[in-house]
């Protein structure tokens, strides 16, 4: 087990937790890690389509290459780690059901209320949109709610093949996982349920290892953190590695050859580092943000616009301060706003509307990301 305590929140009523029941906290401190730095990216990106940094720039090549390396990878081997589980306890036609019903609920939700903001905002926002527009990114998302979309495809595939009970669909299911990576690596894709199909071999590993996965990650978490983010640095400094989802064409065979080690060897490093984070406060912080990042990432895209066309507007146009304040109201604002609707009775902004209307979702596989402006 990772140093420090297990995380004791209780599960909302039938959303799916990985084993065991309470979780460890270093699979909660790594999606902390992820969904900064997933806010820190769409910031980056926000800023250059505002034209604040070139993406010419190093700054901007580096930081932003750096970041899709891992993000967007943890986030799908740690929705991986909790389908099996969820599967086998609530049964396969149950579980796909609530699935997709959150994933639709979500998505559909997010996108009418992220368009409805880009309509009101239109001369302030980088990308103004039209009403025709939030309709037509329903089919083809340009924000960070295609995850839903990739989510809805994994799972289907892995509801219907149960990799993780061995037999001859275990072979057979991580070649098709690697094939699909490999192909799609690189592009992130335009139409909804075929984006991001380059994070497929991430979330494969993670439902088929599950416990046993992290388990291992953590036995060996030292060489693992020491190893992997020391390759992915080198690749990352000597080479023009492509991340799994970047929005951009492919950079050829090299780029995506880099790209694979360099993704892989970031991604186990920061899992691996996670496990490392010691009981405190910092642990604690990154936990909480973890057990948050639905929220965080529903809702972030919002605040790190707005807070954009404000120190734009109050002149701060430096890439330094846009930074940092934008990466923090991405991150506060989702929670205070988390916080009132468990108060005001609109839970339903984070979960499915019910009668019973449960706490705020915890859904363990929705828990990441995107690209996003």
């Amino acid at each position: 087990m990772s140093p420090g305590a297990r995380s004791t929140d209780r599960p909302e009523p039938g959303a799916p937790t990985g084993p065991p029941r309470s979780r460890d906290v270093g699979i909660d401190v790594a999606r902390g890690i992820a969904i900064v730095a997933i806010v820190l990216g769409h910031v980056l990106r926000g800023d250059a389509a505002a034209g604040l940094v070139r993406g010419t720039d190093p700054i901007f090549d580096e930081l932003d290459t750096a970041l899709y390396l891992f993000h967007l990878p943890v986030f799908a081997i740690a929705a991986g780690f909790f389908v099996g589980p969820s599967l086998e306890r609530s049964g396969r036609a149950a579980y796909v059901r609530r699935r997709l019903l959150l994933f639709g609920w979500l998505y559909l939700l997010w996108s009418l209320l992220q368009g409805a903001v880009k309509l009101a905002t239109a001369t302030l926002v980088n990308t103004p949109t039209t009403p025709g527009g939030v309709v037509h990114e329903l089919v083809a998302p340009q924000s960070q709610l295609w995850w839903f979309g990739f989510l809805t495809t994994v799972t289907l595939a892995a509801a219907a093949t149960v990799p993780w009970r061995g037999g001859w669909l275990l072979p057979a299911t991580a070649a098709a996982a690697v094939l699909v990576s490999l192909l799609r690596w690189g592009d992130q894709g335009t139409v909804l349920f075929l984006q991001g199909l380059g994070l497929t071999g991430f979330f494969w590993w993670g439902t088929v290892t599950g416990r046993r996965g992290w388990a291992a990650i953590v036995r060996h978490a030292v060489p693992l953190a020491v190893v992997g983010l020391a390759v992915a640095t080198v690749l990352a400094t000597v080479t023009d590695p492509m991340p799994p989802t970047t929005g951009a064409a492919l950079g050829g065979t090299t780029a995506v050859v880099t790209g694979v080690l360099a993704s892989v060897a970031a991604t186990a490093g920061v899992l691996a580092g996670s496990a490392l984070v010691p009981a405190g406060w910092v642990q604690r912080v990154l936990a909480l943000l973890g057990r948050r990042s639905l929220e965080i990432f529903l809702a972030h895209i919002i605040a790190t616009a707005g807070t954009r066309a404000v120190l734009i507007r109050l002149g701060v146009t430096d890439l330094a301060p846009q930074l940092v304040l934008g990466t923090v109201a991405g991150v506060t604002f989702p929670l205070a706003l988390w916080w009132a609707s468990e108060r005001v009775g609109a839970r339903w902004l984070f979960a499915l509307p019910t009668a019973r209307s449960p706490r705020s979702a915890d859904p363990a596989e929705v828990r990441a990301p995107g690209r996003g402006r």
